[in-house]
């Protein structure tokens, strides 16, 4: 399956390439809430990765509302069909050994590399 996770240090303000797949499964066939539960799994694994390479990190926004994305659109931060509104979606922050918030590319690429190996 292959989801998209938006891993960026400030909400939706990096996107990269390594995070534009689709977060929607291509085979249809598969049942949403079977989608949304193996999203779920894999986030948890990527965040128990997270914290094996030394890292911690936060939940940013995991839902978002219509209105919200339709905001974000607007102002060039999200889509108007953003994978939030399907709960397939969600946006960690990285933080290093000693607590620091990370916000460079290099930090954030190997957990999105990580990321497109999750079935």
């Amino acid at each position: 399956m292959n989801f998209r996770i938006i891993l960026t240090p400030l909400l939706l303000s990096a996107m990269m390439d390594w995070t534009t797949t689709t977060a929607i499964p291509l085979r249809k066939s598969i049942p949403f809430v079977e989608r949304q539960q193996t999203f779920a799994l894999n986030v948890a694994k990527l965040i128990l990765y997270i914290n094996v390479k030394g890292y911690k990190c936060t939940f940013g926004e995991t839902l978002r509302t219509k209105e919200m994305a339709q905001i974000y659109a607007k102002t060039g931060k999200g889509i108007v069909d953003s994978n939030h509104l399907y709960k397939l979606a969600v946006d960690l922050n990285l933080f290093n050994s000693e607590g620091k918030y990370i916000t460079d590319y290099k930090s954030y690429e190997q957990f999105g590399i990580f990321w497109e190996k999750l079935n």
